[in-house]
């Protein structure tokens, strides 16, 4: 709950932001495929927040690059080619 931003507190800086863990949780449900869901997607599934970020257009948001990151340009420059 405190990494896709449900709770107050999200205690791993490192894992990335909020919206990138609810980005990641948003892609995983829609490749998801089986009848019952692993306990984290049903229960990220079943909380107030999950409809809500679930039509937001997450290719926008995968597409962006920030500043709020360490790499240096060469790498940069590497991912956002990926992504075009």
């Amino acid at each position: 709950e405190e990494l896709s931003g449900i709770a107050d507190i999200k205690p791993f800086e490192c894992v990335g932001s909020i919206n990138d863990v609810n980005v990641a949780l948003q892609l995983t449900l829609k490749k998801h495929t089986y009848t019952n869901l692993p306990f984290l997607l049903s229960h990220y599934k079943s909380k107030s927040l999950y409809p809500k970020l679930k039509d937001e257009k997450i290719n926008d948001y995968i597409n962006k690059t920030g500043m709020g990151h360490f790499l240096t340009p060469s790498f940069l420059n590497i991912i956002e080619d990926r992504l075009g």
